[in-house]
């Protein structure tokens, strides 16, 4: 635990004498679920200077606050505090707690747990491999001071330090470095007492623990890991009941194809390849009557390959742009965008891709109609609704216009161009939005189709207020380029 190895090292840094007792039980199940109980003592001495005005603070850590600790559990789905006690009897603190969770998955999305816990989880060769990559005791094992130190002073400081660990796997332990091990649990328990080697301290120290069981039934997603990678949070923002709600749910969102492309330096004896990020095409498809004016945010919550191998944003979004839904060829409501991922494993053979994008939708639109546009170049658009841009007519061709405006034009969600009778139409193709110096400028391409308008008439969509909805995705087992 990084936490509990961070503290020891402290206390035998300032000399001081007294106790410490960690003792916890981590349980999982096939399905993801399980418990964890937990123990934590300081010694009188160490609880005295917890409590000095010029002492060490730990009310700040995650188990000894439980209203920091219900806090932490509420964003993990599923997740209950049993109990919890913080008491001081003799002079020494003693927590005592026991959480409940319904998947293991959500646990470790919480940061804060994922860091007390520090168990590690992954599939190898057939097997559930649990292990924790730093010491029993400390990050480094036998710390820089009690290494200088006469192994005799370190004992008089840290006589009565405790620490037992507990886990119990789905399945019988098959493998590891357990102290004991007894069908599906596997222990780790180091006690100074006054007998104690220096040799026998450092072994100990030294311990990383590790225990496998078979993965036969096991089904909660691997590897465990924190939400903190991911770019944005999006669990804020559902719509409300009602009909745009209602839309949302028809919204499509589907892998179409992938790309990898590695660069390959070549010298006489060797290859060298450098970063592969993998790029995921997707398609998105909405109702005809929801018209999203685009999207901003794109997260990814959980993505890794079938070697367990991690998947992020190659690239994270650092604002909240709007991109265009670029509608494509003979489809008005189905739009292509690209995500780049990290690289994945040189063996990974498929990939799992879980996440979210942030669809922009106008609670209401407004029509309006420019007669004549092009005999407008240069000119100031003057029609109701359109007050708010300033905009002016800078070019205009048989498919394309640009405008420029003083205002942003984000609420602009749609244009074409129509004839007089509004018998004939030309749909967008592409707009394209950019900003130079003060202007907000928009190039907008229509498709001409076979016939050709000669006074078209520009049709304006702007949007009233615009809410923004996080729409999930989740793909499955899809197969490596």
């Amino acid at each position: 635990m990084k936490k509990f190895s961070f503290l020891l090292v402290v206390f035998a840094a300032v000399l001081l004498t007294g106790c410490f007792e960690l003792d916890d039980t981590f349980a999982v199940n096939r399905d993801g679920s399980g418990s964890w109980k937990f123990k934590w003592k300081l010694g009188p001495k160490m609880t005295a200077m917890m409590e000095s005005n010029d002492g060490f603070k730990m009310d700040g850590d995650l188990l000894m606050s439980e209203q920091k600790l219900r806090a932490a559990l509420t964003k993990a789905k599923g997740a209950k505090l049993v109990s919890y006690s913080l008491k001081k009897e003799k002079g020494s603190l003693t927590a005592r707690g026991e959480i409940t969770f319904a998947s293991i998955v959500d646990l470790y999305r919480v940061k804060e747990l994922e860091e007390q816990l520090n168990w590690q989880f992954k599939k190898v060769d057939g097997r559930l491999e649990a292990r924790i990559t730093q010491g029993l005791m400390s990050a480094d094992g036998e710390n820089d001071i009690t290494k200088e130190m006469d192994f005799s002073a370190v004992k008089g400081m840290m006589l009565g330090l405790k620490i037992d660990r507990k886990l119990i796997l789905p399945s019988d332990v098959q493998s590891g470095n357990a102290m004991e091990k007894s069908g599906n649990q596997a222990r780790w328990v180091f006690v100074l007492k006054s007998d104690t080697t220096r040799e026998s301290f450092r072994k100990h120290s030294e311990i990383k623990p590790l225990a496998t069981c078979s993965a036969e039934g096991v089904t909660f997603k691997l590897p465990l890991g924190p939400a903190g990678s991911v770019p944005v949070d999006l669990s804020a923002y559902s719509a409300p009941a009602g009909e745009t709600a209602e839309q949302l749910k028809e919204v499509k969102i589907t892998a179409t194809r992938a790309q990898l492309m590695r660069n390959a330096k070549y010298t006489e004896d060797n290859i060298f390849f450098g970063n592969a990020p993998l790029t995921l095409h997707m398609d998105v498809e909405w109702p005809a009557n929801l018209k999203p004016s685009g999207w901003s945010q794109l997260t990814i919550n959980e993505a890794a390959d079938t070697t367990g191998r991690k998947l992020t944003l190659h690239r994270p979004q650092k604002d909240d742009t709007i991109q265009e839904f670029r509608t494509k060829f003979k489809k008005e409501n189905v739009s292509g965008i690209q995500i780049g991922l990290s690289e994945p494993a040189r063996l990974a053979e498929s990939y799992n891709v879980k996440g979210a994008l942030l669809m922009h939708v106008p609670g209401s639109l407004k029509v309006i109609k420019v007669p004549g546009i092009k005999s407008l170049k240069g000119k100031k658009l003057e029609q109701p609704g359109l007050e708010e841009f300033d905009m002016t007519v800078k070019f205009v061709s048989g498919s394309n216009v640009q405008l420029a405006a003083k205002a942003p034009t984000d609420s602009i969600v749609d244009l074409k161009m129509i004839s007089p009778d509004g018998d004939k139409e030309m749909k967008r193709f592409h707009l394209h939005r950019s900003k130079f110096r003060d202007e907000h400028q928009m190039n907008v391409g229509f498709s001409v189709g076979r016939h050709r308008i000669d006074d078209p008439t520009l049709v304006i969509v702007v949007a009233g207020e615009i809410g923004k909805y996080a729409v999930p995705f989740e793909f499955k087992d899809l197969k490596m380029p």
